[in-house]
């Protein structure tokens, strides 16, 4: 008998909460009889947050850019180190199902035509990435050049082809793309013969047991991706003290980003959570009056996990340079329909 796989590359909190659900909705409607579930996060700690016992395997794969093997041609062995591993996991000849939140990165790319050739027959989907999914994002000339040389990798290893596509970046065009999974109350560009809404992903709230008032702030590179100059971060973040101190909060917390070496938004007497710290498990697990930010996904999540019993809320989303003038309009949307307040 052909055995069934659902087997999903995560690279964030977001992702893996999503890929619980869906694999669970899989099992639940019987769509498939005894699928054998995997997780493969390609973002170091990530394996750390994962309980759910719906998962048969999980996986830490390194992303071949960033954790090449040592010597010449690292990012080209990590490649096939990581196709051989996930190889040996899923074994000969079954039916895959492939869930990811993009088909674009060298990741993840090289697996869709390795599935292709190693399984009964093969099918692929998009998971959500949280706010990245509003809107389409079409590949630049340039970079549908560039990715051309990628061909050669063929030259290292017949198992590394590489899947050219048009159209979205993330994949929501290609024609291997059968469907698309969004977040509860998400309006996205996508055909919308492919999307499958998600429920909300916490049927139970966290509840607050302490009596003085918490926040916790979170940090974006804004600077780094020069969304903002650095006059107009220091109005935000001054104007993030100032409404905290008004509103008694007793205790402030702060999460830098990974990226964000600046500390953006982060002022003298907040308590800084270690880096180590995934900020998706810590909130999961403490209970905050506020959740404050800019136009992190981390709110988007809060706003999922608390429900109407805390105040999420979006600071200085106007002083922002967005390059796409729609998705700042979508996302000013999607924050009034998910309850965040903008101030």
């Amino acid at each position: 008998m052909v055995s069934n796989i659902l087997i999903f590359f995560v690279a964030s909190p977001l992702q893996v909460i999503a890929s619980s659900m869906i694999a669970k909705d899989i099992i639940h409607k019987k769509k498939l009889p005894k699928p054998k579930c995997i997780l493969i996060c390609y973002k170091p700690k990530l394996q750390e947050i994962v309980s759910d016992p719906i998962w048969d395997e999980t996986l830490y794969m390194p992303w071949p850019r960033y954790e090449p093997l040592p010597g010449f041609f690292g990012v080209s062995k990590r490649l096939l180190s990581n196709i051989n591993l996930v190889g040996k996991t899923i074994g000969k000849s079954p039916n895959i199902y492939c869930f990811s939140a993009t088909y674009d990165n060298e990741a993840v790319n090289y697996f869709i035509n390795f599935f292709k050739k190693n399984s009964m027959n093969c099918n692929f989907s998009l998971i959500p990435d949280g706010a990245l999914n509003l809107i389409r994002y079409p590949q630049s000339l340039m970079s549908r050049i560039l990715k051309i040389l990628r061909m050669f990798r063929m030259l290292y290893s017949r198992k590394m082809r590489y899947t050219y596509y048009s159209g979205d970046r993330l994949g929501a065009d290609a024609d291997f793309v059968k469907s698309i999974y969004v977040i509860p109350g998400l309006k996205t560009e996508y055909h919308e013969k492919k999307l499958i809404q998600l429920k909300p992903f916490f049927s139970t709230k966290i509840t607050k047991t302490k009596q003085e008032k918490r926040a916790l702030i979170i940090g974006q590179p804004l600077t780094g991706y020069k969304l903002i100059d650095r006059q107009r971060l220091m109005e935000i973040s001054r104007e993030i003290r100032e409404w905290s101190s008004t509103h008694d909060i007793e205790e402030v917390f702060y999460k830098a980003h990974p990226k964000d070496k600046e500390e953006n938004l982060f002022e003298e007497g907040y308590k800084l959570l270690p880096e180590k710290v995934l900020v998706e498990n810590f909130l999961s697990n403490n209970y905050f009056d506020y959740v404050i930010g800019v136009h992190s996904s981390v709110l988007i999540f809060a706003k999922q996990l608390y429900g109407n019993q805390a105040e999420v809320i979006s600071f200085g989303l106007n002083k922002l340079k967005f390059k796409n003038q729609s998705l700042k309009i979508k996302l000013y949307n999607l924050y009034h329909e998910q309850g965040i307040v903008i101030r």
